[in-house]
């Protein structure tokens, strides 16, 4: 099941925590330390990846390093919008 998203009003950020991060058992707990964050939920099967949303009205004053400084964070990826590409007949 695809997470909800809605990137007319938010940004994504995947955050990969490190293997003895306190985050993997308690990914909502970020927000406390990040209150910009909120928790959308885990990607996939992956219990160490998970999504976050920022406002867009946030995003332009949000400071990334808020999040790569945090103990327990591998790293922080930006997502982007899927962009579906329809196939006309001579794809088929």
């Amino acid at each position: 099941m695809a997470l909800p998203t809605n990137y007319n009003m938010n940004k994504y950020l995947a955050v990969i925590f490190e293997r003895d991060s306190e985050y993997i058992s308690h990914p909502r707990d970020l927000v406390t330390s990040v209150p910009a964050l909120e928790y959308v939920g885990q990607i996939g099967q992956l219990q160490d990846s998970h999504l976050y949303a920022i406002p867009l009205a946030v995003w332009d004053t949000f400071d990334m390093r808020q999040l790569e400084t945090l103990r327990g964070i591998a790293s922080v990826q930006i997502q982007e919008p899927k962009m579906r590409v329809k196939r006309g007949g001579d794809d088929l």
